[in-house]
């Protein structure tokens, strides 16, 4: 993280969800991660706790990181995962009929997948398009591509 950082979060899916979240938790309790930027964001996919009574110390607070979580209906680790999003202060929940997978959204959960990155990154205050000076030419050139796709949904 720190020689191709800084990063913005963490997304994990199955058992990177469960060190993600375990990573984050422990970031904000001065555990780890101690010599990087803190992180802003944690997507969760098929998530869980660590199932050791040793890892619990992370777990016993809330976590206040922004998180989005992804729980699939049919997904072994859905209860597990239920368990999880309790422990974050405003968790955000995409639900989904899917099983263990990294679910395909249709456009009305993409677009509020995307809403809620907005508002995240307005209370963040990180830099918008309406920001050009603020903006590398490589960020303008990825928020671009996000814009045509979020303009091309159901093209």
């Amino acid at each position: 993280m720190k020689q191709n950082g800084p990063f913005d979060g963490f997304l994990g899916f199955s058992q990177g969800a469960i060190l993600s979240a375990y990573l984050v938790s422990l970031q904000e309790k001065g555990l780890a991660l101690q010599d990087v930027e803190p992180l802003r964001l944690i997507v969760i996919i098929s998530g869980a706790k660590f199932p050791s009574s040793k890892m619990e110390l992370a777990y016993r607070e809330t976590i206040r990181c922004p998180s989005i979580h992804f729980i699939g209906e049919k997904d072994y680790l859905k209860t597990p995962g239920e368990e999880l999003v309790k422990l974050f202060q405003s968790p955000f929940i995409i639900r989904h009929s899917y099983g263990h997978t990294i679910p395909r959204l249709d456009a009305d959960t993409t677009l509020k997948v995307v809403d809620y990155l907005k508002q995240e990154r307005d209370k963040l205050s990180l830099p918008s398009r309406t920001d050009e000076d603020s903006i590398s030419k490589d960020e303008d050139e990825t928020l671009q591509k996000t814009d045509y796709c979020v303009k091309n949904l159901d093209a």
